[in-house]
């Protein structure tokens, strides 16, 4: 940063990242992507270790929510074009939303039954990524300068980045310390069931504040 501000020519111009119109769609992008990362590395595991579930029907389950993605991302492209900004800002706090009742879900399945808890929640969170991820590049780019552009998508890409290292680390402290917690300290096979509990609430209460994060921070688009 210090050479940044000293060269002539810098590769990135700092002044750039002190934007609002900036930083809150970065902001918006790091909560979605770690949100939605979480659940990806935490589920299959979740699965196969906790639930036990055939290692073919995890995948059954898993690939099933990806085809919510595939098949959003291209209809929130075509809304975002015909209605402009108040379509991103629709698309931006729809998938906040969903992000809030993925999480909410997730937290209530000692009640709702783990693997309905986990068939809903994957709905809800493929819904939030296939919205959100459309709408927040739309906004970006939408708000950044031309002549910048290049450097604005590296910036954007950079922090999504970060966002997917951040999330393994989340899900390993969160249902690690959640297992020590209940185990007394222990993380033993015979334990680990009865143990992950407060790990899981731990992961899907950070999913909830990132889709909360998400629906703020939306809900202050201009259109």
């Amino acid at each position: 940063l210090a050479w940044e501000k000293r060269a002539a020519d810098p590769l990135i111009d700092l002044s750039f990242l002190t934007r609002r119109s900036t930083l809150e769609p970065l902001c918006i992008a790091f909560s979605l992507y770690c949100a939605y990362r979480m659940s990806l590395y935490f589920l299959p595991i979740y699965l196969s270790e906790i639930l036990s579930v055939p290692p073919f029907m995890g995948g059954v389950i898993m690939s099933g929510g990806a085809v919510i993605c595939v098949v959003c991302s291209p209809l929130s492209g075509i809304w975002m074009e015909r209605k402009g900004m108040p379509g991103i800002r629709s698309l931006l706090i729809l998938s906040g939303l969903f992000g809030l009742l993925s999480g909410g879900v997730m937290m209530a399945a000692p009640f709702l039954g783990n693997l309905p808890a986990i068939g809903i929640s994957l709905l809800l969170l493929n819904l939030m990524f296939g919205l959100g991820s459309t709408g927040v590049y739309g906004f970006y780019y939408a708000t950044v300068p031309r002549d910048q552009a290049g450097m604005a998508g590296g910036i954007m890409e950079t922090v999504i980045e970060f966002a997917c290292l951040m999330s393994i680390s989340c899900v390993q402290v969160c249902f690690t310390s959640g297992i020590a917690v209940m185990g007394d300290g222990s993380i033993s096979v015979s334990t680990i069931l009865e143990g992950s509990t407060p790990g899981v609430q731990a992961i899907y209460l950070l999913s909830l504040l990132f889709g909360l994060s998400i629906l703020l921070l939306s809900r202050r688009i201009r259109g």
